[in-house]
């Protein structure tokens, strides 16, 4: 636990080369982060075992409970991931949007992904929620999804 962790809102690792073995130490460097809402580990060379580490952390209610969006695109993750991914969906309403771009995942279950994504009720937005912050997500998930 380090000192200011849960004022952290926002944790953009993109392209930082965290792989297979750097994601344990990561998590539980965040794990206290509990107002984290963005988590960018995208282009992060992150496996199938690095999403099952993480997604341990994601079935702990109490674990990044604001987190909104989590984007893992750019890995060489696959079905096995989305399947973890399929279900803490279910687990975790407020999760909105989960990319998983230009991934090893077949087609089919990166579109089911991003179609719950898509369905989520806007209207149970969590206290404080940052509209123009998660609609530029949005934004950038819909374009790299060619959408």
């Amino acid at each position: 636990d380090f000192e200011g962790a849960s004022r952290v809102v926002e944790l953009n690792l993109n392209k930082n080369y965290i792989g297979p073995r750097g994601i344990k130490p990561l998590l539980e460097a965040i794990e206290h982060c509990s107002s984290l809402r963005y988590l960018d580990l995208s282009s992060n060379f992150l496996d199938n075992a690095s999403v099952e580490m993480l997604v341990a952390y994601l079935r702990i209610p109490s674990v990044w409970s604001s987190l909104l969006f989590l984007d893992l695109s750019h890995n060489p993750i696959s079905n096995p991931s989305g399947r973890l991914l399929l279900k803490i969906l279910d687990a975790r309403p407020t999760l909105l949007i989960v990319g998983v771009n230009d991934t090893l995942m077949n087609a089919g279950l990166a579109r089911r992904l991003d179609m719950i994504c898509r369905r989520r009720n806007f209207s149970q937005r969590p206290a404080g929620f940052d509209d123009d912050k998660l609609m530029a997500a949005v934004r950038i998930h819909a374009k790299a999804d060619g959408t």
